[in-house]
């Protein structure tokens, strides 16, 4: 019995926008009005960065309604990656009216793009984790930000593209709830997060 094992003990991509413009990273705009650029999470955002000390922000404070603007990964090679997966964090706490976008696109020929998530921008009190599985020609991902002309910009961090865990893991929080006295015939609701963790 022969087996193959590859082990990948860092993920293909992981970029924290510590450094700007992120190294391989094309920004379209380059710069001007619908242009990313790097924040530490004080422009009408959450304060903190998910992880570090800088995001890339979207400035939907400033850009009119409409306005869109795209990052895009360097050149990516998943051909040796049994199931890729892209994970990234965003954060726009803003209201459900008429709410930002952020869209997320995959490419196979570095043309022609795919949606894989379109993201209402809106009421994210924390940072939210996004996954999303890729297939192995994905040769390159984009995230496209449209501007609502909102109180809140949008942030993306932590973006990493790795194997998919094999055993994934999840936490629900809370660990519990009390639904306090329910009689027959009326219902309670309460709400919980499931987290992956692995």
């Amino acid at each position: 019995l022969f087996a193959t094992l590859t082990l990948f003990a860092d993920p293909i991509l992981s970029e924290g926008f510590e450094t700007w413009p992120p190294t391989g990273w094309t920004l379209d705009p380059a710069d001007g009005v619908g242009a990313w650029v790097q924040n530490d999470g004080t422009d009408h955002g959450p304060a903190t960065i998910y992880e570090g000390t800088n995001a890339a922000m979207f400035n939907n404070y400033d850009y009119t309604t409409g306005t869109e603007g795209s990052i895009i990964t360097p050149s990516l090679d998943l051909t040796s990656m049994t199931a890729p997966q892209l994970s990234f964090y965003w954060w726009n706490n803003d209201s459900a009216s008429n709410p930002a976008g952020l869209i997320v696109s995959t490419t196979t020929n570095g043309t022609d793009w795919t949606e894989a998530l379109n993201i209402p921008a809106f009421g994210s009190v924390d940072w939210v984790n996004a996954i999303i599985p890729l297939t192995a020609d994905v040769i390159g991902v984009k995230f496209t930000a449209i501007s609502d002309y909102g109180y809140k910009n949008t942030f993306i961090d932590d973006v990493t593209i790795d194997e998919a865990p094999a055993n994934p893991e999840f936490a629900i929080t809370p660990d519990s709830l009390t639904f306090g006295t329910v009689n027959v015939g009326e219902s309670a609701t309460a709400s919980f997060v499931i987290s992956n963790v692995a």
